[in-house]
């Protein structure tokens, strides 16, 4: 805390008298007044205090001055991110929209190979029924299948398929007429 000190100040006789003279030459009355001074007591401790605070206030506004730009950059940093947060979420529910949409086309397309695979799994059937058949069917539906096989719409398992038929039924066809060429005799 600052002492402030009132301390009275008599006028020394010589500049008193100094003074007097000059007041007399002048024609004047002097009126003196013994005066006073007020000083500080403890001023350099004082002094020394308030500078330590004066630089600790510099210190802490200059640290918070730093703070500011460095909020500030952190500020425009996170404005940033979420910015790009935003658009991320936006483009995640686009590809979602469009996964969906695919998985929903590739629903679609399973159901159509399967009917295909269906429709191509009795039309193989069909030619192995008519294998069964007579000479004059089974060679005119062996044209057709082979046909189908070399546009690849049978495979050779298929084809294999369909020519041993022919090939058994042909043999069923040769032991059955040799059977019933026994009977004749």
């Amino acid at each position: 805390m600052i002492n402030i000190i009132k301390e009275e100040i008599e006028i020394e006789e010589s500049l008193e008298s100094r003074l007097r003279v000059i007041c007399d030459f002048c024609n004047t009355t002097p009126t003196i007044i013994n005066g006073s001074i007020r000083r500080i007591d403890k001023t350099n401790n004082d002094y020394k205090i308030i500078q330590d605070l004066s630089v600790s206030l510099k210190d802490i506004s200059t640290e918070l001055s730093e703070s500011k730009e460095t909020i500030k950059i952190l500020q425009e940093s996170n404005d940033a991110l979420e910015l790009r947060n935003t658009k991320l979420k936006e483009e995640n529910n686009k590809l979602k929209s469009k996964n969906s949409s695919l998985e929903n086309e590739l629903k679609n397309l399973k159901e159509i190979f399967e009917i295909f695979k269906n429709k191509l799994e009795r039309l193989y059937h069909f030619f192995i029924d008519k294998m069964w058949g007579n000479k004059e069917k089974r060679d005119k539906y062996y044209g057709v299948a082979y046909e189908l096989y070399g546009k690849s719409i049978l495979d050779d398992k298929q084809m294999r398929g369909i020519l041993g038929t022919k090939e058994r039924s042909t043999e069923i066809d040769s032991e059955s007429k040799s059977h019933d060429d026994d009977f004749e005799l």
